[in-house]
């Protein structure tokens, strides 16, 4: 017996092409390697982690990203940059 997870309409598409995904795998070996499939609805990609906020910089590290965005005019930009910048600045700081 072959066990296939899948997620959504790829199992109803699955149980449909049963017996020619029997075929087609008993053909590759030559030989009846396969009798039965069984199909089981799960996930199969693993969850997607959201990003975790990271606190905000202090001291030299607070006062270096301040002034690596000094001129930077637009909000939505000035924003991302100290996204990253924290990001970066703070994972210098651990090791």
């Amino acid at each position: 017996m072959l066990t296939i997870a899948c997620e959504g309409a790829r199992a109803l598409f699955l149980s449909h092409a049963q017996g020619e995904l029997i075929a087609r795998i008993n053909g590759f070996f030559g030989f009846p390697a396969v009798r039965q499939v069984r199909i089981v609805q799960k996930p199969v990609s693993p969850p997607t982690r959201h990003p975790r906020k990271l606190p905000p910089l202090k001291g030299e590290a607070a006062k270096r990203l301040e002034g690596m965005m000094e001129g930077i005019e637009s909000e939505a930009l000035r924003k991302a940059v100290e996204r990253l910048g924290t990001a970066v600045l703070q994972k210098r700081g651990r090791r």
